[in-house]
Parts: C-alpha cells; sequence; structure tokens
C-alpha cells in the first residue's frame, strides 16, 4: 500500500531537480533567457514535423516485435560520443554516414526484422558480447560499420541480460540448465543427435519465455505512466538513474532522473500514435497496444542527458561557473553523479520545465524538439562528458 507522503515518480523528478536548482553552485537556469527563447521556440512548436517517432529508423512492422524493439533499443542508449583519441561509433546505410541514437535504432530495427528470437526472453538473457557486436558492427551492403567506436559494449550486455532474464522471471543459473542441459539430453536419441523440426531453440519450453510477456509489464501500469516508469526502474536495475545530493542546509536528498525509463514511455506512447495516425485497423487486432495510449504522458519530464543541456547552454538558458565552463570546454571526464553533473541535469529538467510551462505543452515533447534542434544545429559549444549507462 501507498504511504500518505507518496508521490508520482516523474513529481518527485521534478521536486528534488528544483532544489538541486536553488541551492546549485556550479550551473545557474537563466528565465531571462528562457523569455527571449519562448516566442522562437513556439514557432518551432507550430512549424514541428510531428514524426517524433521515425519509421525509417525505428521498427513499427509486427506491433509485438516493436514494442520488444523499443524496450531493447532504450535498455542500451547511452553514451554514443567518442574520445579525443578515437572517432565516433558511424554506420553507413544507403551511403549516408550516421552516428549515435539513429546509427543504433538502425541497427537494431534491422536485426528486429531479420530475426525470429528477437522477441523471446531467453535470447536476450543469454546474449554475448560478440553477439551484440554482430548486431552494432553490421556487414549488409546496405547497411554496414564505417569507423569509430562505441562505448560500454559490456556494460550494453549487461543491461541486455538483465531485460531478458527479468522478463522471464528465473534466475540465471536455472535458466542455463533449461537451455542447455535439458536440450542437450533431449536432443540426443541414442548417441546421434536427431534433426530439429520447427523449434531449434526450444522457444516454447516454457511460458515463462513466451514474447507477449513483455506486454505484462504494460497491463498491470494500466496506461499510467508514472507506475510504468516507477515499474520499469525495480524492475531493471539497468534503468534506475538516481543520484544523491547535499543542500546548503547539509541535508542529503535523493535526485532521481530515470532519462531512459521516461523515454521508453514516451516511445510507447509515441508508437501508439504511430499506429493511430497510420494504420488504425491495427489498434483493433491487437487490443494490448490500448496500454501504451498512457492517459497522463505529460506528466514526464525532460530525459536529462548531454545533448539538451549543450543546446540550452548555446541559447544561454543555462550557464556554468568559470571552472565547470573551462571542464567542458577542454573536454574532461566529468564523474558520473558528481555533484557538477547532477546539477547540470537538474537544471535542464528546471529548464524544459519553465518552456514547456509557458508554451503549453507537455515536457517530453519539448525535449523532443530541443534534442532535434541540438542535432540539427551545427558548431555547438562542447557539451559535458560522462562515462554512464544513463544517458
Amino acid at each position: 500500500m501507498l504511504g500518505v507522503n507518496y508521490k508520482p515518480i516523474t513529481d518527485q523528478v521534478r521536486e528534488s531537480c528544483r532544489l538541486v536548482v536553488e541551492n546549485s553552485k556550479y550551473v545557474k537556469v537563466n528565465t531571462e533567457a528562457i523569455n527571449r527563447f519562448i516566442s522562437e521556440f513556439a514557432n518551432q512548436i507550430k512549424t514541428w514535423n510531428q514524426k517524433l517517432l521515425n519509421s525509417d529508423i525505428h521498427y513499427t512492422e509486427h506491433p509485438l516485435k516493436a514494442i520488444w524493439f523499443f524496450f531493447v533499443l532504450d535498455t542500451i542508449n547511452f553514451c554514443f560520443w567518442a574520445d579525443k583519441k578515437t572517432s565516433k561509433w558511424t554506420i553507413k546505410y544507403n551511403q549516408e554516414y550516421v552516428s549515435g541514437y539513429n546509427a543504433l535504432a538502425l541497427c537494431l530495427k534491422r536485426e528486429c526484422s531479420n530475426s525470429e528470437l528477437f522477441v523471446y526472453p531467453y535470447y536476450w538473457a543469454k546474449i554475448f558480447k560478440n553477439e551484440l557486436m554482430r548486431m552494432l558492427y553490421p556487414t549488409y551492403e546496405d547497411l554496414h560499420y564505417a569507423y569509430g567506436e562505441l562505448k560500454l559494449i559490456e556494460e550494453r550486455v549487461t543491461n541486455l541480460r538483465e531485460l531478458g532474464e527479468n522478463i522471464f522471471q528465473k534466475p540465471i543459473s536455472e535458466m542455463y540448465k533449461m537451455i542447455f542441459w535439458e536440450g542437450i539430453k533431449e536432443r540426443n536419441v541414442q548417441g546421434k543427435v536427431k534433426e530439429e523440426q520447427e523449434d531449434p531453440y526450444r522457444l516454447s519450453l516454457t511460458n515463462n519465455n513466451n514474447p507477449h510477456k513483455i506486454v505484462d509489464i504494460l497491463v498491470q501500469a494500466n496506461r499510467d505512466v508514472n507506475k510504468f516508469v516507477s515499474m520499469v526502474v525495480e524492475t531493471f536495475n539497468g534503468f534506475n538513474d538516481v543520484a544523491t545530493y547535499q543542500l546548503n542546509d547539509g541535508k542529503v536528498i535523493k535526485v532521481g532522473f530515470y532519462k531512459r525509463a521516461q523515454i521508453l514511455a514516451h516511445d510507447l506512447y509515441l508508437l501508439y500514435q504511430h499506429y493511430k495516425n497510420n494504420n488504425p485497423e491495427i489498434l483493433q487486432k491487437y487490443q494490448f497496444l490500448e496500454y501504451l495510449n498512457f492517459k497522463n504522458i505529460s506528466k514526464l519530464t525532460a530525459f536529462a542527458d548531454y545533448k539538451l543541456p549543450q543546446y540550452l547552454s548555446y541559447k544561454g538558458i543555462i550557464s556554468y561557473s568559470e571552472d565547470l565552463q573551462n571542464e567542458i570546454n577542454t573536454g574532461k571526464i566529468i564523474n558520473p553523479k558528481d555533484i557538477k553533473e547532477v546539477e547540470i541535469r537538474s537544471a535542464t529538467v528546471y529548464a524544459v520545465e519553465l518552456i514547456a510551462e509557458r508554451t503549453k505543452t507537455y515536457p517530453a515533447l519539448v525535449d523532443n524538439i530541443l534534442w532535434n534542434l541540438a542535432k540539427s544545429t551545427p558548431d555547438l559549444p562542447n557539451h559535458h562528458r560522462t562515462v554512464t549507462i544513463y544517458y
């Protein structure tokens, strides 16, 4: 039972970020710059292409597979920037060079389209590094690795294993025993390996490996975005994006950002809107899609990362102390959960709240537009550099 003082998880994000901004030592939010930006941004909203879910890079063909696609994508959607010594991880798709998030989405879309294993918890729970490398360094004629290095491959593998294992809901050791030992006993007949027919990976071995188990978390959330985000954070440690911060009075607070859990909720909501606008008969055929239509999507906050503060800094909406600005300019690595990193991300959430309020839109949409504006703006200042699995 929820306590009398319980606050929805996104309200916790807002409140903790506000407290950080009010006590900030290194980062400031400039309301005058927001006032100057509002009219410009209001025009962006009016003319903005609402195709936030881009079927060119996102998988949408089969609804259940599409849900899996976004769970997998947002499980490993982090840390695309390159060190000074390396190039940014880049693929070539149809003669165009693509990097970062868009490259990740394209690689996973191709894998989702080609692989029947993509929707099975077993598959992700037992995935190894070389299998993920095969996906992210592709060798297709029209989609292939070009150059650069993607960070934190091992951490991405760990997150994917956790995704599969926790959907499967069995200890990893028992799962391996079931896959490999029982499978060997079943196939070995009088010293010969019998020919497999329709189920070579024994994918229908138990109900726990049913692809539809991914829908369970959506059904339980019952279209409440706060409940969904809370369940994702509680179920998958790789989404538990939280830090601590000491206020000026000495009190230590928990600061939750939950960037990837919130963006997963928004991606699934956009998937529903995509079907509604482009193929509404699918909504009748696959009624579980209704659970993607979150009734309180406006409760999501900004998805605090490094791209938004880069753009907000460019617009003068957030500013840094001289010391922090020098660290950002010189590319110094700022540790995750460092006070400076917490202040940068908190200021991002707070500033987006003000922009959303004054433009009468919701923060997640403001975030999406700002992110795309950042991607399309040349010669932005340096962004802060933090090696982290959370953004």
